[in-house]
């Protein structure tokens, strides 16, 4: 089934003259007065309109549309209840199991408030049979007073089977000299208030050119990484969900990755200096990420022991919740210092200033290409030398420094997409992710290992509760000590498919030559 399609009328005398042309051309029946007042919810980075979805609240429901094929779900919300803020704040069923498809570790978030008057009419074919409807709405966004505007629509809607009835319709208001609008009411009206709907990425979403001087490039996609940054700090102070810490660190990661491409392109001390500034906020922040890790997995814990284990998890899930409370105060404290500020208005000062002549250096005006294609190879090199080193009697630390050197390849890849054919640096990206993936498992087992050895040795085990506490786990540990082995046994297998000829020749293809 096709989705509404939208045209905006300039305002409302011209909504008259419109109905009045179409009702004189086409067999328009009915005229059934509405109005509806809703409130559109969507995590920050709308993951459930980039799905096709609208989630909203109306009449004390929620109501989960597909626009796609028009189908819905709807929940009656509990008066004393108040918003559900994760798809487990929801009751089972089909609408929470839906949810939690789409929407993961996202917080539901309102995004825009809507109130329309409309009235619809019915499109009938030569047998008096309806085959569209016509809708006209008056559409309030926003809030109250100075921030609401009021926007006209015209909703052409489709009924199953009348796709052809459907086009003539929309062809016929588009020859009345209306432009049909991009996409939905919920980006309209999010367009309406001055936004733009799925707008958020935490990718780095830069176009350069292959001759571009390498340090305005360089620029660009630094700049785009703080301001990745910057969009997630209310949302780590305020709690709101763990993405928002998740995308800053990696925001963080990447620059300390794009600052070793300065060599020859900034002064070595700029780059040092801020090296050591993003470390030391990427380190602050790392107490805080561990511990969401332990809370987002709670359910995988709890699944991999035998029921008789799991209550004694409670008690070592509570000392993580008051240990990530207090690693979130630090955290949200240090992101409202003054030392946070300076460094951060410091480094955006630097992104935006034009570098005196007598500051230059050689590889500054060099075109990017050159340097995308000499730093990719070098990274790439010198993965496939660590990887083709690892053996069955390789440490785990071994492992880790191969999933470093990945990770860096990878963002190097990510800056500087855009110079190259799309279809062939995505099956690079691809391929290298599947090793990606497997090592960053790995190294997650190490870690949760440790940290819950860290939590054994703190357990009174002349007490009952300790007792239970330290069995859970230690059967924990033992469970992720087999997934680790597994994890492992599979490594060569993901390496060889990364590191095989197909893959060698596709890097000769793209990053040879300067």
């Amino acid at each position: 089934m096709q989705n509404s399609q939208y045209f905006v009328l300039e305002d409302r005398s011209a909504r008259g003259d419109v109905l009045e042309r179409m009702k004189n051309g086409l067999p328009l029946t009915g005229d059934r007065k509405a109005e509806k007042k809703q409130l559109f919810l969507d995590t920050y980075d709308h993951r459930l309109f980039k799905k096709g979805c609208l989630l909203t609240k109306e009449d004390g429901r929620l109501i989960l549309r597909d626009t796609g094929d028009g189908t819905s779900l709807s929940l009656d919300l509990d008066a004393e209840g108040g918003m559900p803020r994760f798809w487990r704040d929801l009751p089972e069923g089909p609408l929470r199991d839906n949810l939690r498809s789409v929407i993961d570790v996202r917080a539901l978030m309102p995004v825009v408030g809507v109130e329309s008057r409309a009235a619809h009419l019915n499109l009938e074919n030569e047998d008096g049979k309806t085959v569209a409807h016509v809708n006209f709405e008056d559409v309030e966004v926003g809030g109250d007073g100075a921030d609401k505007k009021v926007i006209h629509l015209l909703e052409a809607l489709p009924m199953r089977g009348y796709a052809e009835e459907f086009q003539k319709l929309t062809r016929y208001i588009s020859d009345l000299g209306l432009a049909p609008a991009e996409g939905n009411i919920f980006s309209i009206a999010l367009g309406a208030a001055g936004k733009k709907a799925g707008a958020y990425t935490s990718k780095v979403s830069v176009v350069l050119d292959t001759g571009m001087p390498s340090g305005k490039a360089l620029k660009v996609v630094l700049s785009s990484l703080l301001e990745t940054m910057r969009k997630n700090e209310d949302g780590i102070v305020n709690d709101i969900d763990t993405e928002f810490l998740h995308d800053f660190r990696v925001a963080v990661r990447r620059t300390r990755s794009a600052l070793a491409l300065m060599r020859d392109v900034f002064p070595e001390g700029v780059k040092e200096r801020f090296k050591a500034e993003f470390s030391g906020i990427g380190r602050k922040s790392n107490e805080l990420r561990d511990l969401d890790i332990y809370l987002l997995r709670r359910e995988e814990y709890t699944e991999m022991l035998p029921p008789a284990l799991r209550a004694g998890l409670d008690p070592l899930f509570d000392i993580i919740e008051r240990e990530r409370e207090e690693a979130h105060r630090e955290f949200a404290l240090e992101l409202a210092s003054d030392s946070y500020r300076r460094s951060i208005e410091a480094w955006e000062e630097f992104l935006h200033r034009e570098e005196p002549s007598g500051d230059a250096l050689p590889g500054a005006d060099a075109p990017v290409i050159g340097l995308a294609k000499l730093r990719i190879r070098k990274r790439y090199r010198k993965a496939i030398k660590l990887g083709k080193s690892i053996d069955g009697s390789s440490s785990d630390r071994d492992l880790h420094t191969l999933r470093i050197e990945c990770k860096k390849l990878r963002y190097y890849l990510e800056f500087f997409e855009s110079l190259f054919p799309a279809d062939e640096i995505k099956e690079v990206i691809k391929h290298l992710k599947a090793l990606q993936d497997n090592l960053g498992d790995y190294n997650d087992m190490h870690v949760q290992q440790e940290r819950l050895k860290g939590y054994i040795s703190k357990m009174d085990a002349s007490e009952d509760e300790g007792r239970e506490s330290i069995a859970a786990a230690g059967g924990l540990i033992s469970e992720l000590y087999m997934k680790q082995k597994q994890i492992r046994s599979e490594f060569h297998g993901r390496f060889e498919e990364f590191a095989g000829e197909e893959m060698k020749e596709l890097f000769d293809d793209l990053f040879s030559g300067n």
